[in-house]
């Protein structure tokens, strides 16, 4: 096939659009064509020569390409393409690493024996650079003591429908493969043929069965406690496909060429600068009661149930942040040594400092089912954080127990009756619009009140609760 696109304009008899069909491919996935139209001609006979062969690649390789050319072959009608490609790292994230109990609690000896020694040396923090650089120590001891553990080497596992029938039917199958193989008479060849075709089929017959039945077996066992289990998901086709980065449009409209731009293209669709001239009066204020805020008022330190209790509504078997340290190591932590977050903790609360460690996450991006992946909002976001990170984040500002947050919760149901019993009466005489409109936005108005009233105490907390209930 000859075109103007991989070779010279040649007219000659035959079809002009042979080669259209090949045209539409390459458009219709964004192919680059390698080929240099002033090259050597890539098929040459006595006859005459051509420019029949081709390379193409998609746009990210093309920027690799280096050095294309045709070399003559003495050897062939064809001749030898010949390029280099660039080479480029290629990262992967490693793999995540699940530990058992016993090296969890290998773990957690060693932080615990690393905190005493330091402990001395810990307890005269005053500064953030002395503040990160225990947290550092503290993320390296564990991550060097995890990566201590031999990797589990996962050997070939064998098909749970595999069984001696099956082994036995192979042996036979190659027995009479064998044989056929082997013999040279014409009509015995032919017999054995057949034997050997009828028993090949009958082998495969039975793999197939006896997939299909454990397969069945497998999916009864999943939904017999969930019904929306696994087999669900693949029917439903709710299983996440790995994603798959190409080429995406820039703000100029223009396609990008690297991995690299891919991504900070697809980063600053989802998570564009702030720009201040764009804000609204309300965001304005909001930014200027930030960067302005100070106060003399120190709150109250962490205790360490309150620091219990954050890890304990942490989900686990969840994904870990950039550092690896996984909520399951934590808990352990804490249960064998709770001074070790306790001292953490209250020495960021004491210097009004959220650690830089703790602020950085690990970007994943999924598809979006339906979307173009050409089109950077097409891509959904995910960002893990450090599960240290969450800990301090949730940690309680109020030492309320359970009877306080009790009569709080409860204490909106005090005077619910009222309007229970009066509100049929005031919506006939003023009206069920003007009852309904009256009662969200008093509501409403207190529940902004709210904050202000946790900080004058729990009665002011009450009280407010008790008219949102009216």
């Amino acid at each position: 096939m000859r075109h103007e696109l991989w070779g010279p304009e040649i007219h000659n008899h035959r079809i002009s659009d042979e080669a259209a069909p090949l045209v539409s491919f390459i458009l219709k996935y964004d192919l680059i064509i390698w080929n240099d139209k002033d090259s050597e001609p890539t098929f040459e006979t006595v006859n005459g020569k051509s420019w029949i062969d081709i390379t193409m690649s998609s746009a990210n390789l093309a920027n690799k390409k280096m050095n294309w050319q045709v070399i003559k072959n003495n050897f062939s009608d064809h001749n030898y393409l010949v390029f280099n490609v660039e080479t480029f790292n290629a990262t992967r994230d490693t793999p995540r690493i699940f530990f058992n109990h016993r090296q969890i609690l290998k773990i957690c000896k060693a932080v615990h024996q690393n905190f005493l020694e330091l402990k001395e040396e810990i307890q005269t923090i005053d500064s953030k650079q002395k503040l990160e650089k225990w947290i550092e120590e503290l993320t390296i001891t564990i991550n060097q003591i995890s990566q201590s553990f031999p990797r589990k080497v996962i050997k070939h596992l064998r098909v749970p429908w595999w069984d001696s029938e099956i082994e036995v039917n192979r042996k036979k199958t190659r027995a009479l493969r064998s044989r056929y193989q082997r013999c040279r008479r014409e009509e015995e060849r032919s017999m054995r043929r057949i034997v050997y075709k009828k028993q090949e089929a009958h082998y495969k017959w039975l793999i197939k069965q006896k997939c299909r039945a454990s397969f069945e077996l497998f999916c009864q066992q999943l939904v017999a406690n969930n019904a929306f289990d696994l087999p669900y998901k693949i029917a439903a086709g709710k299983i996440r496909k790995q994603t798959v980065l190409q080429s995406v449009k820039t703000s100029n409209g223009q396609f990008t060429n690297t991995i690299e731009e891919t991504i900070q293209t697809i980063v600053q669709a989802l998570f564009p600068t702030d720009d201040s001239t764009q804000e609204t009066h309300v965001q304005r204020k909001k930014s200027e009661i930030v960067n302005t805020y100070s106060s003399t008022i120190l709150d109250k330190q962490f205790t360490k149930q309150e620091i219990t209790y954050a890890i304990s509504t942490m989900k686990k078997k969840k994904a870990p942040g950039i550092d690896g340290i996984s909520i399951e190591i934590i808990k352990e932590l804490h249960d064998k040594n709770p001074d070790i977050l306790h001292y953490t903790y209250n020495k960021c609360l004491e210097l009004g400092i959220f650690p830089e460690t703790w602020k950085k996450g690990k970007l994943i991006i999924f598809n979006k089912p339906g979307k173009d992946p050409s089109l950077p909002n097409a891509y959904r976001p995910i960002c893990l954080l450090s599960v240290l990170g969450k800990i301090l984040d949730k940690g309680e500002k109020y030492e309320w127990d359970a009877k306080t947050q009790g009569l709080i919760m409860s204490s909106f149901f005090y005077a619910y009756f009222i309007t229970v019993l009066t509100g049929g009466y005031f919506a006939k005489r003023f009206g069920a619009k003007l009852m309904f409109g009256a009662g969200i936005g008093a509501t409403a108005i207190l529940t902004l009140l709210t904050p202000v009233a946790v900080k004058w105490g729990v009665i002011p907390f009450i009280i407010v609760r008790v008219l949102e209930g009216i």
